[in-house]
This record gives C-alpha cells, structure tokens and sequence, in this order.
C-alpha cells in the first residue's frame, strides 16, 4: 500500500512540475511559433537581405501606430506616422519615449501587423520588441526599427495588391524584479 501512494505522489508532483515548466515555456515559444509562421500578423526576423530584385514602383505605405498600457508615465509615439518603403528595400524608422516622471521606468513593447496575411512578409532586421527597456526620469529615447518587405508578398494571392501596411507597438510598464 505504501509503495503505491509514493508512486502517485511521484507522478503527481512530476506532473505538477512540468505544468509549471510549460507555463514558463509558453511566452518564448508562442514568440518563437509566431515569428516563424507570421501567425496574426508576427512579423519575420532575419539578419540579412539578400539580392531582392522588384520593380522601382512597387511601393508600399508603411503606417506607424502606438499605444501605452494605462498607468505608465510615459508618451510613446512613432517619430513618423508613416512612410513609403519599396518592396525590398530595408527602411529605418524611430519610436520616440519619454519618461516624464521622476523614477525609473521600465517597459516591454509588443507589435502586430495589419493586415494580419502580411505579417510573414514584414521582416524586421532591428527592433526593440520584447526586450526590456529602462528609461531614467527624464529621459527621451529613440528606438530603432529596421525592417523590409520581402519580395515574396506579391507572390501570394492574398497579399498580392495590398498598398498599405499598419505597424503597431503597444507599450507596457514591467515591474523591476528588485522593487516586488
């Protein structure tokens, strides 16, 4: 009898261990799966643009959006609200952030693109994305965003005439680990 409930307790603790490591897992890979497959609008990653050739006239107008989560004591905007950007051709544009309070900040931005098929085709080569920023009082920052369109979306019927694509960063403050 007493051999059986450590065999149940086993399993129930390794049970209860690896729903706790999947939950730990879930946010890297669900980030993973959706910058590989450009699931609801993700955008790709890649560190290099090889030899894309399109047309001078296949243009797209790239729209910047930004939100901020409700309580953070900062003004978050993208420096354009919008450009022009060749299919192919890598394009470099800026969020500004300024923390106009008198402490630390610190905060993760997320992103979607719309329309959500042309997410695959959205390749960034440089973002500020899921990585935790720290801006001092007072500060203003910058932040960098290098991305191209790959020739690709005008191989794809459903991507095919799209003229307009919606970028959008919402911003939200994360707790500093030492203040919890």
């Amino acid at each position: 009898m007493m051999n059986s409930n450590k065999k149940w307790l086993y399993v129930l603790i390794s049970v209860i261990l690896g729903s706790l490591a999947l939950s730990y897992a879930a946010v890297p890979l669900y980030k993973i799966y959706c910058q590989t497959t450009g699931y609801g609008g993700t955008t790709q990653t890649k560190s290099i643009i090889s030899n894309i050739e399109t047309p001078k006239e296949d243009i797209i107008h790239i729209r910047f959006e930004s939100q901020i989560d409700n309580n953070i004591p900062i003004k978050f905007h993208a420096s354009q609200k919008e450009v022009i950007s060749r299919v192919g051709e890598s394009t470099l544009v800026f969020y500004s952030v300024w923390n106009h309070s008198d402490k630390e900040v610190h905060g993760i931005a997320t992103y979607n693109v719309t329309p959500n098929q042309t997410g695959k085709y959205f390749t960034k080569i440089q973002c500020f994305c899921f990585e935790e920023q720290r801006w001092k009082p007072n500060e203003q920052v910058e932040m960098p965003i290098l991305f191209y369109i790959d020739p690709e979306i005008r191989q794809d019927p459903s991507t095919q005439d799209i003229k307009e694509i919606t970028l959008s960063y919402t911003l939200y403050e994360i707790q500093d680990e030492d203040e919890e």
